[in-house]
């Protein structure tokens, strides 16, 4: 492509470079068919009318651009994708990891409840356990006095004559 005579002197008006550009183009089919059409369009610009030049849209001069710079382009599309596809994959895998933490987490919790409910159950199985052992010994106690009872209540019926204080017949 030719070089945009703005280049050259930043003071060139867009609509001269554009008719400038349009007539040495290198495709045929973009230049000026005819001689008299070149005139006719720079008439139009000297008296700041519009002309039937057009300055070439985004997407001529992006493909332009791709058609010049080919493994520039491909090179720059290879890495963007690269780039995006490493962006998505990290982003998965922070999403998962945080997800995983969370988990973790709410095991842990889980963990150190059942660990606290655990131990509140050891500790209320020792006091029973204390309270049981309290039990048996009173038992044990008042099962001794009231055999000690007993033996003295048939000592006492033992050191009693049996014809004294006998009923009548």
């Amino acid at each position: 492509e030719p070089q945009a005579p703005s280049r050259l002197n930043r003071r060139v008006p867009r609509d001269l470079e554009t008719i400038c550009l349009k007539s040495i183009a290198k495709d045929p089919a973009r230049r000026y068919q005819s001689a008299s059409e070149f005139a006719v369009d720079l008439q139009h610009w000297l008296r700041g009318e519009p002309i039937a030049a057009r300055p070439p849209g985004r997407l001529e001069r992006a493909s332009r651009f791709v058609a010049r710079h080919r493994g520039l382009v491909v090179s720059a599309s290879l890495i963007t994708t690269i780039l995006l596809v490493g962006i998505v994959t990290s982003t998965w895998f922070a999403i998962a990891a945080n997800e995983a933490r969370v988990l973790s987490d709410q095991n842990a919790k889980k963990a150190n409840d059942s660990q606290k409910e655990t131990a509140a159950a050891l500790i209320d199985a020792e006091n029973h356990r204390r309270e049981a052992e309290v039990a048996r010994d009173e038992a044990t106690l008042l099962a001794a006095r009231a055999k000690n009872t007993l033996a003295t209540f048939v000592d006492s019926f033992k050191s009693v004559d049996p014809n004294q204080g006998a009923l009548p017949e």
